[in-house]
């Protein structure tokens, strides 16, 4: 499923640009806003754990009061992802 996102999943801004492709071959885009914290991103992940929109869920579910093990049976992805996001979220320094 190749096609052209209409918005970074990031920030939502509209202006992007193709940025070439991972060592699999699936196309990057790059995001040309400049207080986007993510530039590139790709729009078919092989893995959920990787996708910007996973990320924001992971973060919602947990400040409405969800574990860790409920939000990884949720999601489908790995109780480590579940961590580290809500560690990154968490943290001044990321």
């Amino acid at each position: 499923m190749n096609h052209k996102p209409q918005s970074c999943p990031n920030c939502g801004a509209e202006d992007i640009i193709k940025h070439g492709k991972t060592s699999t071959g699936k196309q990057r885009y790059l995001c040309q806003n400049p207080k986007c914290y993510v530039s590139t991103f790709i729009v078919d992940y092989s893995y959920n754990g990787s996708n910007a929109y996973v990320k924001r869920q992971i973060i919602d579910l947990a400040q409405s009061g969800r574990n860790v093990r409920e939000i990884k049976n949720m999601l489908k992805v790995s109780e480590w992802v579940v961590i580290d996001t809500i560690r990154r979220h968490e943290s001044p320094y990321y």
